[in-house]
């Protein structure tokens, strides 16, 4: 009863009582079999979209349990400042806004799942406050037509799969998450378990024996293989290793493995064959099966040899799509019963120069199964543009049937002389000698050369200029000025075509160099409607990335200034080669109207050097095209996804002088991109188990 004068009136005909119920919840601190008292939780959501430097790091986190409802619990503020500091390896402090509990529903251990909850941290304020929960419909964030992906809490270990998590940013959506499937919890006293299990087969070689490598996790205390004629299925496989691991007599002789090793398989006779392999516990359980298939050549067997040919042509056929002989280069294959083919075309001067490490790096994709099947009927012919004048080209391709693996290299050089305004450069090309002791070095007039849409050499867009400014900081970090240059006329046919009133962009000078930090253009008002602009990373892959020094800027040889991918974000499988302008038709940018400027291979030569610049035929040249130009153009490249930020955390310029530093050469790339050649609808014509085993320990 509320009874004081202040809050209630005598003469009132309001009720003065109030009635409540109030739950209180007891929550009861997880220990382990032996009372340990913390776990450890590793995180697999920011790692998608932020380029971590500790990505793997465990933190030591208190487990708490609902008394009412057993197997509900909770963690208290996951992202603190020293968790995510490590992660990004920079100060988090300003990133870390409020502290926050994370509830796990796992009352049911095979579909554990996290309600969504504000994970108390902002990467920056135009994202909005990151949010991270489950993609199930149990989630009332989610629809219920979705296709739930649940996580599983086995041995004390809680996994969530890849598609298992999504993030939301305030601002901006949500996201994919844990894409690596790497987002775990260890409760007090378990750990994870390694149960992995991996075979790959190499190819016989002249005296009959062909190698199985066999790779397994820390847990797996015993593997045992056997060998069956024939392709199993992965069922019969499957089936297989169960009567392995129960010594059934029926599956012949086995081989035992300890420790991981490279098995050397003799056959009697020639065929196809299947390892099957059966991965114990120390306590005799089966955990993991595993199998692979493979062609098997005797000794002196010569049959079988791969059947393939391959070519380069330089033609002017297509030049009418603006493939010419001086950019481009006709690609043929043929062949029969090929299996796996890997391809790349590279200059020859990089390939002599480590042909082994290139042939290793080749290894690591092949060709598409729509290709290859096209290669093994009537033919594959490619047509494959962006290329250099005057240069000699290497196509190689490692072809294998099933029995034997060949390595093959053709050579063709292009037409026309080579000209450095048309050269590739990557990072290895950036020259120490000429680099300049102060941002004074790189100010002057230049000619900008790049490739936009439509092209496929680079070209002449325009003129460049290249001032001193100063990018001013945060006054709570440390007030000082950053040393930048500003960069105008990089992306003339966005001036021209789609209104954008100023291009400027600016680089950060450090040690001699330039490098890119993530930049929105000003916002303007074009036919009828207001475009906020954004300069992103453009990667190989066709991605957009807010990513800061992911491009870096140097002189290749006097005068020649070449803005190349710096290698830093390589571990994240990123390369850039580029920028792209995408356009918003809101402040928050969540509304994506399409990338209004794709350029890439920016080069700038200083005017004086310059006096014949290389002028195209493009569609700028054609004055009615310019009269039409509608928003409508905007959508041009609506099939560019900005797959998010990727900003580090530390101050701009701890980030930006740690990461100049960091940068290492780069890896020669494959030239040859499956995403962008063309096939050519008309193709060429072409006219052309009783066994020995020997185990070596990889631990030796």
């Amino acid at each position: 009863m509320i009874d004081d004068p202040k809050y209630a009136s005598a003469y009132s005909s309001v009720s003065n009582h109030l009635s409540f119920s109030v739950t209180r919840v007891k929550w009861n601190k997880v220990l382990g079999p032996n009372g340990e008292t913390t776990g450890l939780y590793r995180d697999g959501v920011l790692r998608d979209w932020f380029a971590l430097q500790n990505p793997d790091y465990e933190k030591v986190v208190t487990i708490e349990e609902r008394d009412d409802v057993p197997g509900y619990y909770r963690i208290f503020n996951v992202y603190d400042e020293n968790f995510v500091g490590t992660l990004f390896n920079a100060n988090a402090s300003s990133l870390c806004i409020e502290k926050t509990y994370m509830y796990i529903d796992a009352t049911n251990p095979e579909k554990v799942w996290i309600p969504t909850f504000r994970a108390g941290l902002m990467m920056m304020p135009e994202y909005g406050e990151i949010s991270i929960g489950s993609y199930v419909t149990d989630n009332e964030d989610f629809d219920a037509s979705i296709s739930s992906v649940y996580g599983t809490f086995e041995e004390g270990v809680m996994s969530f799969p890849s598609g298992a998590l999504q993030m939301k940013m305030e601002n901006m959506g949500w996201y994919q998450a844990n894409a690596s499937g790497k987002h775990r919890i260890i409760f007090p006293g378990y750990r994870a378990k390694d149960y992995e299990l991996s075979l790959s087969a190499g190819v016989s070689d002249k005296m009959g024996v062909l190698p199985v490598s066999v790779d397994f996790g820390a847990d797996i205390a015993q593997v045992r293989l056997a060998v069956f004629e024939g392709e199993l299925t992965s069922s019969a496989a499957a089936e297989k290793g169960v009567l392995i691991a129960e010594d059934d007599p029926s599956v012949g002789k086995v081989t035992v493995l300890q420790e991981r090793s490279d098995v050397y398989y003799t056959f009697k006779e020639t065929g196809t064959y299947t390892v099957v392999a059966s991965a114990l516990d120390i306590s005799g359980n089966l955990h993991t099966t595993d199998y692979v298939v493979f062609g098997y050549l005797k000794e002196g067997d010569d049959a079988r040899q791969i059947k393939f040919s391959m070519g380069l042509i330089a033609s002017d056929k297509y030049a009418a799509e603006g493939l010419t002989a001086e950019n481009a280069l006709e690609i043929y294959m043929s062949g029969k019963h090929i299996e796996r083919l890997h391809v790349g075309l590279y200059e020859k001067e990089e390939w002599q120069s480590d042909s082994l490490a290139i042939i290793a790096k080749m290894r690591q994709s092949q060709m598409s199964a729509s290709y290859l099947s096209q290669v093994n009927g009537e033919g594959l012919s490619l047509k494959q543009g962006y290329l250099i004048p005057g240069t000699e080209y290497v196509l190689a391709a490692i072809a294998y049937n099933g029995f034997r693996e060949e390595t093959f290299v053709v050579t063709e050089s292009t037409a026309g002389q080579w000209d450095a305004r048309l050269a590739t450069y990557d990072l290895s090309d950036v020259s120490l000698d000429i680099a300049v002791p102060s941002r004074e070095g790189y100010t002057g007039q230049y000619h900008t050369y790049a490739i936009s849409s439509g092209m496929y050499s680079r070209e002449y867009l325009g003129d460049a200029l290249i001032d001193l400014t100063d990018l001013k900081t945060d006054p709570k970090q440390t007030g000082n000025a950053y040393q930048c240059v500003k960069i105008s006329g990089l992306f003339p046919k966005c001036k021209k075509q789609f209104g954008l009133p100023d291009d400027s962009v600016n680089f950060f000078y450090y040690n001699g160099y330039l490098f890119n930090y993530e930049q929105c253009f000003s916002e303007y008002y074009y036919q009828g409607l207001y475009v906020y602009p954004s300069l992103l990373l453009l990667s190989v892959d066709g991605g957009a990335y807010g990513a800061y020094a992911g491009m870096m800027g140097g002189f290749v040889k006097e005068g020649y200034l070449a803005f190349v991918d710096s290698g830093e974000y390589g571990s994240y499988g990123l390369e850039f080669d580029g920028f792209a302008i995408l356009a918003f038709s809101d402040e928050n940018q969540n509304q994506f109207m399409g990338a209004i400027e794709i350029t890439t291979d920016l080069l700038l030569v200083r005017s004086d050097l310059d006096p014949d610049p290389i002028v195209g035929k493009t569609d700028d040249d054609d004055d009615e095209w310019d009269e039409e130009v509608t928003m409508d153009q905007i959508k041009e490249f609506r099939g560019l996804i900005r797959k998010g930020p990727m900003n580090l955390v530390e101050t701009f310029e701890g980030f930006l002088m740690s990461t100049a530093d960091r940068i290492s050469q780069a890896v020669p790339k494959n030239k040859l991109d499956w995403e962008t050649v063309k096939v050519n609808e008309n193709p060429f014509e072409f006219h052309c188990p009783d066994f020995d085993v020997r185990v070596d320990s990889k631990l030796q």
